[in-house]
């Protein structure tokens, strides 16, 4: 498992009236897994949390060769990372700030070094999981509680009887060592994607109000460095790799110098002909 920590440095992040450099920000983390294949997708879940406008950010089920017969083999136990930037002020969006969106793809339950990160960098963690496999999902729910921090369950149950049903909730309720007033758990099956979507969204904003953990890139690529110190969890920092780095970065920083004493449009002229001629304004 491998960070691309440089490729995440340099991004510009923009919200409201806010600036701020990628590398430098100090961020709150949502982060999304599923526990099993739950009967709802769960990309599908956090497109609509990100967006009310239907704008697709995590590649689904939904999407053309995203059906369950085509084995994923690059991207099962890959975390994709988005930020959410809010535009506007309004309590229907997640978060008045910068947040850090982490999608673990695949089953968590095979992935326990990816887990593990994410519960020691996330504010909130949204767990998409089915009824049938609560049982199965003991060691990675147990790991997020040991790691404080807030568990927010989605809730399948699909072709369950009632009594199946009412058991299965109980489990996961006690998995999750949450009363059942205050259980931040949600049947997905049982609400359309609208309300269940305001539901979450209410209930990630409460979390992250309450939380104090926010980290910066250095602090997240800490985190990871210290992980892979143990052989049990073996992550690795493009960074660290001496050798690439120092070739990848002497490169860029040759590029970059040949840009510096020069105008701007006089760049373009020399080295990107098609953005400067009229042909390609036409």
């Amino acid at each position: 498992l491998t960070l691309s920590s440089w490729s995440l440095r340099t991004t510009k992040l923009e919200w409201k009236n806010c600036t701020e450099n990628s590398g430098k920000f100090r961020a709150k983390t949502v982060s999304f897994i599923r526990l099993g294949r739950p009967h709802q997708s769960k990309s599908t879940l956090i497109n609509d949390i990100l967006s009310e406008n239907k704008h697709d950010t995590f590649f689904n089920r939904d999407c053309p060769q995203g059906e369950k017969q085509f084995n994923r083999i690059l991207t099962d136990g890959s975390i994709e990372m988005t930020w959410y930037l809010p535009q506007v002020d309004d309590e229907n969006i997640l978060s008045q700030d910068a947040t850090r969106i982490l999608n673990l793809r695949g089953d968590s339950s095979n992935f326990e070094t990816q887990v593990k990160f994410i519960s020691e960098i996330s504010s909130t963690i949204v767990v998409h999981i089915n009824a049938e496999n609560v049982q199965q999902s003991n060691p990675v729910v147990k790991l997020l509680n040991q790691a404080g921090c807030k568990v927010v369950l989605i809730w399948t149950q699909k072709d369950l009887d009632d009594e199946d049903q009412s058991e299965s909730i109980k489990n996961a309720s006690k998995l999750l060592t949450m009363s059942d007033e205050d259980s931040d758990i949600y049947e997905a099956d049982h609400s359309n994607r609208f309300n269940l979507r305001n539901e979450i969204v209410r209930s990630i904003q409460r979390d992250l109000d309450n939380s104090q953990k926010c980290l910066s890139h250095e602090e997240v690529v800490s985190v990871a460095r210290n992980l892979g110190s143990n052989p049990y969890l073996p992550i690795q920092i493009d960074e660290d790799n001496v050798a690439d780095f120092t070739d990848g970065n002497r490169s860029a920083t040759i590029v970059l110098n040949m840009f510096k004493s020069k105008d701007i449009k006089e760049s373009k002229k020399e080295f990107l002909p098609l953005q400067h001629t009229e042909l390609w304004g036409q």
